[in-house]
């Protein structure tokens, strides 16, 4: 497997930094739903996850000569194909795709229910990501 090293890290150490950031955030829905800084500053930080995430297995799978897919939710799924990683973890990130869809492009239209959702419950899902990609790092010399 060929991989940008060096990049690949560079976004384990993004993905990690964002997590940790949005994890350390303390704050209720009541806090989600109406305070736009808390929104700006969950959304940012979620979109920067997720797309740290696309880029990583965008990477793998064309480190690997997998299939291209056109939607990156696609990625997840062909690294699971490829036993890469589980069916679930890329059914989870393929869910995370479509988040950061709606930050990206429905910004007028966010449920910060979903965002608050997305952001108690998630983490556990980008931190099993960065062991799947940390772990094929290891095997790369």
């Amino acid at each position: 497997m060929v991989v940008d090293k060096l990049t690949l890290l560079r976004l384990l150490d993004k993905l990690k930094h964002e997590v940790d950031k949005l994890e350390g955030m303390e704050f209720g829905l009541d806090d989600a739903l109406e305070n736009e800084d808390v929104q700006d500053l969950v959304d940012r930080r979620l979109q920067v996850a997720i797309e740290s995430c696309i880029d990583m297995a965008t990477m793998i799978v064309a480190a690997l000569s997998l299939k291209r897919r056109d939607e990156a939710a696609g990625v997840f799924r062909e690294l699971s194909l490829a036993k890469i990683i589980s069916r679930d973890l890329a059914e989870k990130m393929a869910k995370a795709c479509g988040l950061r869809n709606v930050l990206v492009h429905e910004y007028v239209d966010i449920d910060y229910k979903i965002v608050y959702e997305a952001k108690v419950n998630n983490l556990d899902n980008f931190r099993e990501f960065a062991k799947v990609v940390s772990g094929l790092l290891e095997k790369v010399k």
